[in-house]
């Protein structure tokens, strides 16, 4: 990025870099709630959660109460 001397490119490619980013936030949080999912689906409580992410009891708890990640919509390329 520092490489870019136009500062205008250089705005436009680092907000180009925050949308993919955000994209990559939003489908792997996804990922992961399903995931969480389908551990309770097959009984898993909480903790046993837990243990198995490496995340708190508390922190599952937040995911798993939150609505879930709507997907995000990609413009395709023309």
């Amino acid at each position: 990025m520092e490489g870019i001397r136009d500062s205008a490119e250089r705005a436009v490619r680092a907000g180009e870099l925050i949308n993919v980013r955000h994209q990559s936030i939003g489908y792997l949080s996804r990922i992961r709630r399903e995931a969480m999912d389908e551990m309770v689906a097959a009984g898993l409580n909480h903790s046993q959660i837990a243990d198995r992410t490496g995340l708190t009891r508390q922190r599952v708890g937040q995911l798993l109460a939150a609505p879930p990640a709507e997907p995000i919509l990609v413009p395709e390329d023309e």
